[in-house]
């Protein structure tokens, strides 16, 4: 068994996903970007994530190891998504933009699915705390996915746009 050949356009979409959780994670970074949109963070005050997921570095201020594993497997379940969506896409720049975005939009849902059920359980919530804050991040995940989908869907389609033309089987 020979595993499938992973293109340009899908290491575009992917790094570019990749790079966006990894600079999300960047404290100064989030906590410049907090201090100047404050509204942005409503929605963290009653346990809804912010953002999409990041990869932290480090812990991030006082929430510990586990928030930053957390986060860190739902950032790899985001990658993940727009890793195996955009690889069995067909490669125009067209399709490449709408077909990442929404990958990242679905992938960053599915990270605030894991994301929500995590701060039920920091929160020692009952199993309808974790079915509520399960529903209320992949909720707000897949519109901060619909939100900033843009940014790896761009360097994707431009790849697309470079990329050479599909050969007939």
């Amino acid at each position: 068994m020979s595993l499938p050949r992973i293109g340009r356009v899908t290491w575009t979409a992917t790094g570019a996903t990749a790079l966006l959780a990894l600079l999300l994670g960047l404290d100064p970074l989030v906590l410049q970007a907090t201090a100047a949109a404050g509204p942005l963070v409503v929605p963290s005050a009653v346990g809804v994530p912010f953002g999409p997921p990041a990869l932290h570095l480090t812990s991030f201020g006082e929430l510990g190891t586990a928030y930053t594993l957390t986060e860190g497997l739902a950032a790899l379940v985001l990658i993940a998504a727009v890793l195996l969506r955009i690889h069995r896409r067909p490669h125009t720049p067209g399709r490449t933009l709408a077909a990442t975005w929404w990958a990242f939009a679905l992938g960053s849902a599915a990270a605030g699915l894991l994301r929500g059920a995590a701060t039920a359980h920091t929160a020692y919530g009952d199993a309808s705390a974790y079915f509520t804050y399960a529903l209320f991040g992949a909720f707000f995940g897949l519109l901060w996915g619909l939100l900033l989908g843009w940014l790896p869907a761009l360097p994707a389609a431009l790849a697309a746009r470079s990329a050479p033309a599909p050969r007939p089987a």
